[in-house]
Protein backbone atom coordinates (compact mmCIF):
# COMPACT_ATOMS: atom_id res chain seq x y z
CA UNK A 1 0.00 0.00 0.00
CA UNK A 2 1.49 3.45 -0.62
CA UNK A 3 1.91 6.36 1.66
CA UNK A 4 -1.15 7.73 -0.32
CA UNK A 5 -3.39 5.15 0.15
CA UNK A 6 -2.75 5.17 3.71
CA UNK A 7 -3.19 8.84 4.11
CA UNK A 8 -6.54 8.72 2.46
CA UNK A 9 -7.40 5.51 4.49
CA UNK A 10 -7.02 7.64 7.87
CA UNK A 11 -8.68 10.62 7.00
CA UNK A 12 -12.53 10.76 7.40
CA UNK A 13 -13.33 13.49 6.11
CA UNK A 14 -13.41 14.21 2.79
CA UNK A 15 -14.17 17.86 1.37
CA UNK A 16 -15.25 18.84 -1.55
CA UNK A 17 -14.04 22.73 -2.79
CA UNK A 18 -15.63 23.76 -6.32
CA UNK A 19 -14.19 20.93 -8.42
CA UNK A 20 -11.49 19.28 -6.29
CA UNK A 21 -11.87 16.60 -3.85
CA UNK A 22 -9.40 16.79 -0.50
CA UNK A 23 -9.29 14.34 2.17
CA UNK A 24 -8.75 15.60 5.72
CA UNK A 25 -7.86 14.27 9.49
CA UNK A 26 -9.45 16.93 11.02
CA UNK A 27 -12.63 19.44 10.33
CA UNK A 28 -13.19 22.26 12.95
CA UNK A 29 -16.05 24.85 13.49
CA UNK A 30 -18.88 23.24 11.58
CA UNK A 31 -21.31 24.75 13.54
CA UNK A 32 -23.96 27.68 12.81
CA UNK A 33 -25.34 30.48 14.22
CA UNK A 34 -27.83 33.12 14.00
CA UNK A 35 -27.64 36.74 14.84
CA UNK A 36 -30.70 38.38 16.94
CA UNK A 37 -31.56 41.87 18.51
CA UNK A 38 -33.87 42.66 21.35
CA UNK A 39 -36.51 45.08 21.38
CA UNK A 40 -38.29 46.35 24.22
CA UNK A 41 -41.43 47.23 23.59
CA UNK A 42 -43.84 50.18 25.46
CA UNK A 43 -46.08 49.05 28.11
CA UNK A 44 -45.55 45.94 30.25
CA UNK A 45 -42.23 44.30 28.90
CA UNK A 46 -43.24 40.74 30.84
CA UNK A 47 -40.83 39.73 27.79
CA UNK A 48 -38.80 41.02 25.11
CA UNK A 49 -39.36 40.32 21.34
CA UNK A 50 -36.57 38.83 19.28
CA UNK A 51 -35.97 39.58 15.96
CA UNK A 52 -33.39 38.66 13.46
CA UNK A 53 -30.52 40.12 12.77
CA UNK A 54 -28.32 40.22 9.60
CA UNK A 55 -25.22 38.09 10.01
CA UNK A 56 -22.18 40.42 10.36
CA UNK A 57 -19.02 38.14 10.62
CA UNK A 58 -18.52 35.15 8.24
CA UNK A 59 -18.40 31.61 9.56
CA UNK A 60 -14.95 30.06 9.68
CA UNK A 61 -14.31 26.21 8.92
CA UNK A 62 -10.39 25.19 9.49
CA UNK A 63 -9.18 21.52 7.71
CA UNK A 64 -6.43 20.15 8.83
CA UNK A 65 -3.74 17.13 7.62
CA UNK A 66 -5.21 17.30 4.25
CA UNK A 67 -4.25 16.11 0.74
CA UNK A 68 -5.92 16.10 -2.84
CA UNK A 69 -8.18 13.05 -3.73
CA UNK A 70 -9.60 13.57 -7.28
CA UNK A 71 -8.45 16.84 -8.83
CA UNK A 72 -9.59 18.27 -11.95
CA UNK A 73 -7.00 18.89 -14.97
CA UNK A 74 -5.54 22.80 -14.77
CA UNK A 75 -7.89 23.12 -11.14
CA UNK A 76 -7.65 26.38 -9.59
CA UNK A 77 -5.16 25.73 -6.51
CA UNK A 78 -6.16 26.97 -2.94
CA UNK A 79 -4.28 29.75 -1.83
CA UNK A 80 -5.35 32.78 -0.02
CA UNK A 81 -8.34 34.82 -1.71
CA UNK A 82 -9.14 31.83 -4.06
CA UNK A 83 -12.63 32.07 -3.94
CA UNK A 84 -14.50 28.71 -3.46
CA UNK A 85 -18.32 28.48 -4.77
CA UNK A 86 -20.02 25.25 -2.90
CA UNK A 87 -18.35 23.14 -0.72
CA UNK A 88 -19.43 19.99 0.75
CA UNK A 89 -17.63 18.20 3.61
CA UNK A 90 -18.80 14.62 4.17
CA UNK A 91 -18.23 12.73 7.62
CA UNK A 92 -17.22 8.91 6.65
CA UNK A 93 -17.11 6.17 9.27
CA UNK A 94 -16.08 2.65 6.92
CA UNK A 95 -16.04 3.79 3.89
CA UNK A 96 -19.50 4.84 4.54
CA UNK A 97 -20.80 8.53 4.26
CA UNK A 98 -23.10 9.28 7.34
CA UNK A 99 -23.30 12.88 7.79
CA UNK A 100 -22.74 15.52 5.20
CA UNK A 101 -22.86 19.30 4.98
CA UNK A 102 -22.60 22.71 3.02
CA UNK A 103 -21.91 26.07 1.94
CA UNK A 104 -22.87 28.21 -1.25
CA UNK A 105 -19.64 30.11 -1.01
CA UNK A 106 -16.26 30.75 0.61
CA UNK A 107 -13.34 32.49 0.61
CA UNK A 108 -9.76 30.59 1.27
CA UNK A 109 -8.48 32.85 4.20
CA UNK A 110 -5.25 31.10 5.18
CA UNK A 111 -3.35 28.06 4.35
CA UNK A 112 -0.25 26.40 5.52
CA UNK A 113 2.01 23.32 3.95
CA UNK A 114 3.87 20.72 6.26
CA UNK A 115 7.72 21.15 5.26
CA UNK A 116 9.05 19.97 2.32
CA UNK A 117 11.12 16.86 3.22
CA UNK A 118 11.32 13.94 0.65
CA UNK A 119 12.50 11.43 3.62
CA UNK A 120 9.15 12.90 5.62
CA UNK A 121 5.53 11.03 5.63
CA UNK A 122 4.04 14.91 6.27
CA UNK A 123 0.93 15.23 4.87
CA UNK A 124 0.65 18.28 1.78
CA UNK A 125 -1.91 20.52 3.72
CA UNK A 126 -1.19 20.99 7.20
CA UNK A 127 -4.02 24.03 7.84
CA UNK A 128 -6.58 25.04 5.45
CA UNK A 129 -8.93 28.16 6.77
CA UNK A 130 -12.18 29.49 4.94
CA UNK A 131 -14.13 31.95 5.65
CA UNK A 132 -17.96 30.89 3.86
CA UNK A 133 -21.80 31.75 4.09
CA UNK A 134 -22.70 29.75 6.50
CA UNK A 135 -22.73 25.42 6.71
CA UNK A 136 -26.15 23.31 6.29
CA UNK A 137 -26.46 20.15 6.91
CA UNK A 138 -27.78 17.57 4.18
CA UNK A 139 -30.57 15.36 4.64
CA UNK A 140 -31.69 12.24 2.26
CA UNK A 141 -27.88 12.41 0.70
CA UNK A 142 -28.52 8.72 -0.21
CA UNK A 143 -27.13 9.66 -3.66
CA UNK A 144 -24.27 11.03 -2.29
CA UNK A 145 -23.62 7.58 -0.35
CA UNK A 146 -23.49 6.38 -3.61
CA UNK A 147 -21.69 8.15 -5.15
CA UNK A 148 -18.52 8.62 -2.63
CA UNK A 149 -18.84 5.58 -0.18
Amino acid sequence: MTMRETLLLNNRFHVILGEMMYSFARVSNISGSVEVETVNEGGANECPVLLYKQKSQAESLVLERGLAVKLQPKSARLKAGTVVKGGIILVKNNLMVFKAYSFDEGIVIRWEMSALDALGKDVLIEKLEIRHSGLQEISGFEELRKIWS
